[in-house]
């Protein structure tokens, strides 16, 4: 597989774990009625899920970086607010729009 292909499985993924991940904790905000604050680390290429009384993380690929993701809450009602996080691998990047409060979410 060519570089720039492998690349491009990477940046597939990585999103789909963002996606995935952002997905998971709005279900389980609605369903345990508890708030979760999400956060991205670039020195580790990991999201940090801060929740009461426990911090879990979520590891990317090394090469992934992500922006706009800065201090993500979601709501014990599983709300969230509107943002477009961008995922980038070297110089391929991916958008997600989380359009609406209820954290419909758009890949571009």
């Amino acid at each position: 597989m060519s570089r720039i292909s492998r690349e491009q499985v990477v940046l597939d993924n990585s999103t789909r774990q963002v996606k995935s991940t952002i997905n998971k904790y709005l279900h389980l905000a609605t369903v345990k009625k508890k708030p979760y604050f999400l956060s991205y680390f670039d020195n580790n290429s990991s999201i940090q899920i801060k929740e009461p009384h426990k911090v879990s993380q979520v590891y990317l690929d090394k090469h992934i970086r992500v922006y706009n993701f800065d201090n993500l809450y979601i709501s014990n009602r599983g709300t969230i607010s509107p943002r477009t996080i961008t995922i980038k691998n070297g110089n391929k990047e991916k958008k997600i729009k989380i359009q609406m409060t209820w954290g419909r979410m758009v890949e571009e």
